[in-house]
């Protein structure tokens, strides 16, 4: 399965346990930092041009052409945790 993530003015902070990702029992798909588990929709790199790291969140860039970014891996079974603010109205694509 391939997890989607659309939307103008979407803030994202995926977070996970360090502690059971330690363990091997998670996998930290953003750290805060870094994008490197991201990639854009259709595109072998992340989309930088649309989407940026700010103050230890994935966010959009207002006004930029939308891109949907995917993670790189592919996962069958998953727990997806992640808090998120959009616009009043936005959708928050997750797929």
């Amino acid at each position: 399965m391939i997890i989607k993530l659309a939307g103008l003015v979407l803030m994202l902070a995926i977070s996970c346990c360090p502690a059971l990702a330690k363990k091997g029992k998670w996998k930290v798909l953003f750290d805060g930092k870094s994008t490197d588990a991201w990639r854009g929709f259709r595109q072998e790199s992340f989309p930088d041009k649309t989407w940026k790291v700010e103050d230890g969140t994935l966010r959009t860039i207002v006004g930029s052409e939308s891109r949907d970014i995917i993670t790189r891996d592919k996962y069958r079974d998953f727990e997806l945790k992640l808090e998120w603010k959009i616009a009043p109205g936005g959708n928050s694509g997750i797929i």
